[in-house]
């Protein structure tokens, strides 16, 4: 598979990782593998290797395996990344070695492990996960491009995730034309699986309450990516790490995942839903391990152990008002009107929607949605979209790339600070449906 972006990416984004796994594979006699799926390890046990070892998916898919951690990393997390190395190498039937890349043959599974723990070849402070995912997405970017691996998706999930029977369903319908990022035509960049937790532990009090409390941070996810599908957004989606498939192309022309220390997958599809599509799979449901975990610093883990503090300080678990997404939906019902403005005026009119009050329009919620779109900086938007464009087709589509994934959070927290505090996620819950109901 060879595209102008894969042979940019390749030559200049790319990690040094990457280039010494071809090495590896190009000295050696492997099969061609369907898939490849990426998996960033700190702190695990070998347990989830067992499971994907003894899963339907393990014949003729590639894992790839980064064991990572940085120079001031927890001793504990230290000691278990080396237990976890050596069980590894202990249990391959035929291992191959480049430098710090390991070719494992484990029964009928293939696993590349990447050694990224031990010095010199630790991860810096700062970068993290993100660094680590954005290793394993290379290697298989160049694995893709080689013609070592067949799908042009590139999967990523976590340790703590158990793939469903579905999870490499025919992608078929999904594969775009290998040059078609190239020529700018409608494509899918990326997918995302459907998620619920689970608990895998023995039976206890901490588990329960760890259950429940991830359970709940569960349903504040999948209530904003409602509440933003509601509203009209186009970045309705959530952004877990190991819930994603990406198209190599997709990935190749946003530069891969940032290297951060948390949150690569929200920045990631932020980057991706602004060159092409970003598509829900409802019916591929990843079942994930509810546990407390200090590996980043914030997500889900950081956000659970919050909820279990509020709960014993008999606190409620609190999240965005439904309120907060009436303004942006109030947006997007008319935002072909109002980006036409900018065309003739230099600035949105928001006259338009004043002149709509008499059909119903709440005039708060106009007053709320001028004075956020203001303080996110909507004038400066308006400046550069008349310098740049002629249609208000183009001016739409610079719109999107402006008022992405952040800004729109940005949007949301806006309102809740200024119109709309926050509510116990319960009540949420019951408001949005009382919502949707009464206003379509």
């Amino acid at each position: 598979m060879q595209t102008k972006a894969i042979q940019q990416y390749l030559t200049k984004y790319a990690e040094a990782d990457s280039a010494t796994a071809r090495r590896l594979f190009n000295s050696c006699e492997h099969p061609t593998y369907h898939h490849a799926l990426v998996i960033p390890v700190l702190a695990e046990q070998i347990a989830f290797v067992d499971r994907w070892i003894n899963s339907q998916h393990a014949s003729n898919n590639l894992l790839i395996l980064v064991i990572n951690q940085h120079e001031d990393c927890d001793a504990s997390q230290s000691n278990a990344n080396r237990v976890l190395f050596d069980a590894l190498l202990l249990k391959s039937d035929d291992t191959i070695r480049q430098d710090h890349v390991y070719y494992l043959k484990i029964q009928s599974t293939h696993i590349l492990l990447i050694d990224r723990f031990q010095a010199p070849n630790q991860l810096q402070k700062k970068q993290g996960v993100g660094h680590a995912r954005k290793i394993g997405c290379d290697i298989a970017v160049q694995l893709i491009q080689a013609n070592m691996v067949q799908s042009p998706w590139i999967y990523s999930t976590d340790a703590d995730a158990i793939l469903p029977g579905n999870y490499f369903a025919d992608d078929q319908n999904t594969h775009i034309n290998t040059s078609s990022l190239d020529n700018n035509l409608p494509n899918v960049a990326a997918k995302v699986f459907n998620f619920t937790h689970v608990d895998l532990q023995a039976a206890s009090e901490l588990s329960d309450r760890v259950l429940q409390s991830t359970r709940q941070y569960e349903s504040a996810i999948k209530y904003y990516r409602d509440a933003l599908h509601w509203a009209g957004s186009p970045y309705a989606f959530h952004t877990l790490g190991s819930t994603l498939a990406v198209n190599i192309n997709a990935y190749c022309q946003v530069r891969g995942f940032p290297k951060r220390a948390g949150a690569e997958d929200f920045y990631l599809l932020n980057k991706l839903a602004k060159v092409g599509k970003v598509e829900s799979e409802p019916t591929i449901c990843i079942q994930i391990q509810a546990r407390l975990s200090k590996r980043v610093p914030f997500g889900t883990g950081p956000a659970v152990e919050k909820i279990i503090h509020q709960q014993e300080q008999d606190q409620p678990y609190v999240y965005y008002s439904p309120q907060c997404f009436i303004p942006l939906k109030l947006l997007y019902s008319h935002l072909p009107a109002l980006l036409e403005t900018v065309l003739i005026t230099g600035c949105v009119d928001w006259k338009v929607l004043h002149d709509k009050q008499t059909h119903g329009l709440n005039p708060a919620t106009v007053e709320q949605l001028q004075n956020t779109m203001q303080a996110l900086g909507i004038d400066a938007f308006c400046r550069h979209a008349t310098k740049q464009c002629r249609t208000t087709s183009a001016v739409l589509t610079q719109f999107h790339q402006w008022f992405d994934a952040f800004l729109t959070l940005k949007f949301v927290r806006h309102i809740q600070h200024g119109y709309a505090p926050a509510k116990n996620l319960k009540t949420c819950l019951i408001e949005f449906d009382e919502l949707r109901i009464h206003h379509g």
